[in-house]
């Protein structure tokens, strides 16, 4: 299983498109950090590319972290 990061951006979602058609969605997840500073457009972004790719993806809270 290969996890990736992804911002919503080209590079990270570049990188998750090769990654699934090269090992196969069931073998690729995705995780995307959610924090004050992130605009919600950008976490919308993220879950339409993976909706897209058909890639599962886990909302991360980081707000404990940050505000610590």
């Amino acid at each position: 299983m290969i996890a990736v990061a992804l911002s919503g951006g080209v590079d990270s979602s570049l990188l998750l498109a090769l990654l699934v058609k090269e090992l196969g969605r069931d073998k690729v997840v995705a995780f995307v950090g959610c924090s004050p500073i992130r605009k919600r457009e950008s976490i919308e972004m993220v879950f339409r590319i993976c909706n897209i790719l058909n890639v599962r993806c886990f909302l991360i809270s980081l707000y404990e972290y940050l505000l610590q």
